[in-house]
């Protein structure tokens, strides 16, 4: 991150933004010059959280908390393949320049980075069991050692103070591609080929020297299949609970499945078993599983060692098969989930815990690609032996195949963002593509729970989330080229309104009125704005506004029923919607308008910017002009377009003291101040030099740029079919690169976060620093130390600790000060915070709120907050929204926790009823019972003579 301070200008925590995540991609495999990439997703051995490459970034996702983080390590290209290394504290991973780069996981910090790797396409990375030897396959394959200092140092705190420098042991092979490889206890490894064969070798260290060509002293080689090996794995000995050297499976693309046995006596590999796995697939099935060559594909497999199953990939029919090898039987299978192209195993929790103690290895398998259309890899897990995760090129998702559901699933946009929009309360983030898709996530956890496909049969150009009047609930309203204007009940998944104009023109802006009545766009060839009614679908007026194109209708707080419109024909227009129709003097500019935006707080001012590349402010109300930045120098690199040097779209951050400003073929969104007209910050959206607007300094280096112009060769050499265009003449290459572009900016409203939508990067979060409680000092002064603070609390002056903790602004040391203090002393406490410290009080408070479990304590504090100090909206509405929004969310849980509690109890209850109150409902209950005749004790003879005498008498 860049950053520009000026000496007048003060940069508060309303600047301290941190990217976060990203959003609209989950899994990424797109490579424009490499049709063989390889991308891995990798699974931490607990099995609560997996690994997967987006572009030149990392996303995690947590399965236990169901959210994702996606991390930025600097690479200046797309992630190629890498793994976990030494217990999930290391990765390893190969960009496509042929960096290698290993990471510390858990602080996110670069240990080593090694410019002159540059192996020829490396495919997969397979690490050996104690991580000491890396396996890099492709078109070679090369086993490198790390140095033992950071392989054996247990401290994570110093694992990224020692650099670890790579060692080449040797190569296996080259002339052949190498697609799948598995280790055992670091001295044997078993490599398939892509001619059908198997390598297994036997690695003899005790050799000392760097380079060692007679690297493997033990070489067998195992060419019993016929095509491809997809998978190849040590077998698991389930009596001695490790994996044993003299068993290997071998499955190759044909479905040929062969177990083979070393015998000791001839000293070599026989085949013990051997299996057709095609011959188990149903015969109706096999049509649609079929390829060119008119048998069924296996594309990838993997192995589970302690239950002996193996699941494969079949095909172009997306469906998976789990077979189970000692009862020789399909135990599962599933007929085109998604396209499945790829799978692997992981062993559960405790298995993993054996086996690490046992020093093995857990199974990987990396599958190599030759479809022309998708370069999918596709990864397994099983956290419980159930679980099994997919990835494709646009998706990853988690399957349960015992109860047959998706414990996670989640895709990317099918297409490029266009745009993007937050809810009232920044608790949703919605967006939408060029294929008419939209998408909603929650920004909690930065999961899509609302997706909604082909909303539109053209390209999104606007949306905006609004209260449909009488509704309890927000609707999200959305503009497109097809000529249509929906409303969505994104809770129901569902449609309930569309709006046409009388032309059918496509639309490429909308707003709605603050009060939810009145839905407004502009049509893309007419330039005249439609208004609509929400209630009665009908549409009220067509304003011919702009004579060029509108490029953004927007509303005002200053006076609610005032409309914005900016167009190309150098003009801003205000409108009167409920009363006269006749625009206000218009707002002449020097340039055409981008883009505009109007100051959350009190809405009196305007900013815009221009295709002069300026940013200008103005007076709403008396309509006049407060300044301009001139941004052409802050715009300008050195290899960017030279067409470009303007700013595209802008946004005022929730304060209203800053904009931030983006464009196309810019890697960067400036923050400007808006009082000053200064730069504050530069926030990067991308470094990746895969990207068109980027360059690579080393590239200057003649002998970089012909190495890496060997291995582009070397990478499409190997490339069984070419796409069109790549080079179908000779000397003719064709290589289109997609573009580094911001198109929209988007605030939450909480202030907490914005977002920047890359149409090719996809939705960059970046969120407040104060958010995550980082060390951000306030009015500090040398007397203003931690041991003076808990001096001032042993003193049990917890007013002026309190407030010493405030100016400090270290997390641990204010939660301290926060959680000793006594519920007598918190009004007096809150009396006394200067209205300067209030924000970030607010801002603790409402983090503590979140994360702490005291939640009286802090509902107190909250109670003397609104009791004793004044929060206006402009100066305390962002933060007080935050607040809200976790009191709502705590709300929630609680609500639901102690109505099932209640329910529980109320069951309890019921068994467990003093021993005297039954006794007496007992009594209670015969008494009331209705009297019955006392029975007769005479025989039925005596009762007969009684009835004869009666009747003579």
């Amino acid at each position: 991150m860049l950053t520009t301070t000026s000496t007048a200008v003060s940069v508060s925590s309303g600047t301290d933004f941190y990217f976060n995540s990203l959003l609209g991609k989950v899994y990424t495999t797109e490579n424009e010059d490499d049709t063989n990439n390889k991308n891995r997703i990798c699974f931490t051995l607990d099995g609560q959280k997996l690994l997967s490459p987006v572009g030149n970034r990392i996303t995690s996702v947590d399965f236990a908390s169901n959210s994702s983080k996606t991390s930025f390590y600097g690479h200046k290209y797309n992630i190629q393949s890498f793994c976990l290394l030494h217990n999930n504290r290391a990765v390893c991973t190969v960009s496509q320049d042929g960096t290698l780069t290993l990471l510390s996981y858990p602080k996110g910090i670069i240990l080593s980075k090694f410019d002159k790797f540059l192996e020829p396409r490396v495919d997969s990375v397979v690490p050996s069991p104690n991580g000491d030897l890396v396996c890099f396959l492709g078109s070679k394959c090369s086993i490198y050692k790390f140095q033992s200092a950071v392989m054996n140092n247990q401290d994570n705190s110093m694992l990224h103070q020692t650099s670890s420098r790579p060692i080449k042991l040797g190569d296996v092979k080259e002339a052949v591609c190498h697609t799948c490889a598995d280790w055992i206890d670091s001295k044997f490894i078993a490599v398939g080929t892509n001619d059908g064969i198997v390598h297994v070798y036997k690695l003899d260290l005790e050799q000392s020297g760097v380079e060692m060509v007679d690297l493997f002293s033990n070489h067998h080689i195992l060419s019993g299949n016929k095509d491809e090996i997809v998978g190849c794995f040590f077998v698991f000995n389930k009596q001695h609970r490790k994996k044993n050297p003299g068993q290997i499976y071998s499955l190759d693309a044909k479905g040929c499945f062969l177990h083979w046995s070393f015998n000791s006596a001839k000293k070599q590999w026989q085949i013990i078993k051997k299996v057709d796995l095609t011959s188990k697939t149903d015969a109706s099935k096999k049509n649609k599983q079929n390829r060119g060559d008119g048998k069924m594909r296996i594309k990838c497999c993997s192995y589970h060692p302690t239950s002996n199953l193996l699941v494969y990939g079949i095909g172009h029919a997306g469906c998976f098969e789990i077979y189970d090898i000692e009862n020789d039987q399909i135990i599962y299978r599933l007929g085109k989930p998604h396209n499945i192209d790829g799978i692997q195993f992981l062993t559960s929790s405790s298995t993993i815990e054996q086996m690490v103690k046992n020093n093995q290895s857990t199974p990987s398998i990396t599958v190599r690609e030759e479809d022309e259309d998708t370069d999918i890899k596709t990864d397994i897990t099983l956290p419980n032996s159930t679980w099994i995760a997919f990835s494709k090129e646009n998706q990853l998702a988690v399957f349960d195949y015992e109860s047959e559901t998706f414990i996670y699933n989640q895709s990317n946009h099918s297409s490029q963002i266009t745009t993007s929009c937050y809810n009232e309360n920044g608790q949703l983030l919605a967006s939408g593509d060029y294929q008419g898709t939209i998408k909603v996530y929650s920004t909690e956890n930065n999961q899509c729970f609302c997706n909604l496909p082909n909303a539109h049969s053209g390209p999104i150009t606007g949306m905006i989330f609004s209260r449909p009047p009488g509704s309890r609930d927000a609707a999200l309203y959305t503009s497109s080229l097809d000529g249509t204007v929906r409303a969505f009940d994104v809770l129901r998944y569902k449609q309930f309104r569309m709006f046409t104009s009388v032309d059918a023109e496509g639309f490429s802006c909308l707003t709605v009125d603050p009060s939810g009545e009145i839905v407004i766009a502009s049509g893309s060839t007419s330039y005249n704005i439609y208004m609509w009614n929400v209630q009665t679908n009908q549409l009220l007026e067509v304003i011919k506004s702009h004579t060029a194109p509108v490029t953004r209708l927007q509303f005002t707080i200053a006076n609610e029923s005032t409309l914005i419109s900016s167009s190309w024909d150098k003009s801003c227009k205000l409108w009167n919607i409920f009363g006269s129709k006749q625009a206000a003097e218009p707002i002449e500019f020097s340039s055409e308008i981008l883009d505009v935006a109007v100051r959350p707080t009190d809405g009196a001012e305007l900013a815009a910017v221009v295709m002069n590349g300026e940013v200008q402010f103005f007076d709403i109300l008396n309509v006049k002009s407060l300044g301009y930045i001139d941004c052409k120098r802050d715009i300008q690199t050195l290899f960017t377009n030279p067409n470009g040097d303007y700013f595209s779209c802008i946004s005022y951050t929730g304060d209203g003291q800053h904009v931030l400003c983006g464009g196309k073929f810019q890697p960067f969104v400036c923050m400007y101040n808006v009082k000053q007209k200064v730069l504050i910050k530069r926030f990067i959206v991308s470094f990746n030099m895969s990207l068109e607007g980027m360059f690579d300094m080393d590239l200057l280096n003649p002998l970089i740029k012909k190495i890496r112009d060997d291995r582009k060769d070397t990478r499409k050499s190997g490339n069984k079919s070419k796409k069109i265009g790549e080079q179908t003449i000779p000397g003719n290459q064709l290589e289109l690169k997609p573009n580094i572009q911001v198109d929209r900016i988007c605030v939450s409203p909480t202030n907490s976060e914005f977002s920047i939508v890359s149409p090719n990067e996809g939705i960059l979060i970046f969120s407040n620093a104060s958010k995550e409680g980082s060390f951000q000092p306030l009015d500090i002064d040398p007397s203003i130390t931690p041991e003076s603070i808990m001096k001032l609390l042993e003193e049990e002056s917890y007013t002026e600790a309190f407030i010493n903790s405030i100016r400090l602004n270290e997390p641990s040391i204010l939660v301290k000060v926060f959680n000793a203090i006594p519920v007598d002393s918190v009004p007096l406490i809150v009396r006394s915070i200067p209205d300067n410290y209030l924000d970030r009080f607010l801002q603790f408070l409402s983090r503590e709120t979140n994360d702490s479990t005291r939640i009286q304590f802090c509902m107190v504090w909250l109670k003397s907050v609104l009791a004793q100090r004044k929060l206006t909206g402009t100066s305390h509405g962002a933060n007080f929204r935050s607040l809200v929004r976790v009191l709502q969310q705590k709300m929630a849980t609680l609500s639901y926790l102690t109505q099932q509690n209640q329910n529980t109890l109320n069951y309890l209850a019921s068994f467990t009823k003093p021993k005297r109150n039954i006794i007496e409902e007992e009594k209670e209950r015969k008494k009331n019972l209705p009297k019955e005749e006392p029975k007769s004790e005479e025989t039925p003879e005596e009762q007969k003579l009684k009835s004869m005498i009666k009747s003579k008498k």
